[in-house]
């Protein structure tokens, strides 16, 4: 008679495939030359198993509390940040398409109960009457006296119209406890006012990054000039150096400092290259006694990094830099040109722990 094949997921009492796990497992471990056997593979089966069988349990709440019938990158993306084991065994994972997590910050809520609100008490008709004929009256007068214009400076008039007294939109802002300034910015780099500004590039200087080749092009070649007159020639991988920019035409900052960041390859190591990077450029900021820096998406551009991991990391890096010194620099300006950044940074600014 002829039996049913039972296969080991079925002995194990489990859904997902053994065989399949036990063949990836062995292709991780092929270059250590390690034995892989059939309970490790029960086991980490049934752990992917659970995790999957609780976030699709999460997701499947979020999905149901907005009112949806199927569940999206967006659910299972708040499905692990709502969850304090999942969040904190998945914190660098980036789910395509998921958004980022809401946020509102402080300044920007309501106030809490049992705090004062002033209320406008309403006028009688009388009242109203009367306060309309004074208004009237004020005006008149106001009207026939002779001013003289008022005479406002360039440079004030400059500030004014971009917005900022940096020449860029501000969108959100932080002091921290050392006393530093961060702020998130919308505009040119180009353009910006402060001392130096971070220009991603590679170890032998190159101006093909987006950042690098944007600012030669607005200083008519300026900025190629200057390198050549650069004697260092390369740099070392999360390294950075200060390149003078004195007589350039168009830019209003006094130094570049290129930095060699890593590339999106192996997390760790990555990460960890990102934060040298960072802390390497304001190192040399610090050094040549400058007190603004402006720094660029760098990392989640030619890098490919993650945007969300990218922001964590940098914003980690300045923190735990801003910490260890006393510190000469007062303001540090993330100027962003695309909105899918600019939430991402503004978000985690307003999340950063210090």
């Amino acid at each position: 008679m002829r039996t049913t094949r039972i296969t080991r997921s079925t002995r194990a009492g489990l859904l997902f495939p053994m065989s399949r796990v036990k063949t990836q497992m062995k292709k991780k471990c092929s270059s250590k030359k390690m034995r892989i056997g059939w309970g490790a593979s029960a086991y980490m089966t049934a752990v992917l198993e659970y995790m999957t069988g609780e976030m699709i349990e999460l997701s499947g709440n979020s999905c149901r509390d907005n009112k949806r019938k199927r569940i999206s990158p967006r659910d299972i993306m708040l499905a692990v940040r709502n969850d304090d084991e999942l969040n904190t065994l998945l914190p660098n994972v980036v789910i395509p398409g998921a958004g980022i997590m809401p946020s509102i910050l402080a300044i920007h809520r309501p106030p809490a109960a049992g705090c004062r609100v002033a209320t406008i008490a309403k006028k009688s008709p009388r009242k109203q009457s009367l306060a309309k004929m004074d208004s009237n009256a004020t005006k008149h007068t106001k009207a026939a006296q002779v001013r003289p214009p008022l005479r406002v400076s360039k440079a004030k008039r400059k500030a004014t119209a971009s917005g900022s007294s940096m020449g860029l939109t501000q969108l959100s802002d932080r002091t921290l406890l050392s006393g530093v300034k961060l702020t998130v910015a919308a505009g040119d780099i180009a353009l910006v006012q402060c001392n130096a500004v971070v220009i991603p590039s590679s170890s032998d200087f190159s101006l093909g990054g987006q950042v690098a080749s944007h600012i030669n092009r607005v200083s008519g070649g300026r900025l190629q000039k200057e390198l050549k007159a650069y004697p260092h020639r390369s740099i070392a991988s999360g390294g950075a150096a200060l390149v003078k920019c004195n007589q350039m035409r168009g830019c209003q900052f006094e130094a570049a400092i290129f930095c060699n960041g890593p590339s999106w390859g192996d997390a760790a190591s990555a990460i960890a290259l990102l934060e040298e990077t960072t802390k390497n450029c304001l190192a040399r900021a610090q050094k040549s006694g400058m007190k603004s820096i402006a720094f660029p998406a760098i990392g989640s551009g030619v890098g490919n990094f993650p945007k969300q991991t990218a922001v964590e990391t940098i914003l980690r890096a300045i923190s735990g830099y801003l910490k260890s010194k006393e510190q000469i620099l007062t303001d540090i300006v993330f100027v962003l040109h695309d909105q899918q950044s600019i939430d991402v940074y503004v978000t985690e600014l307003g999340r950063l722990q210090e």
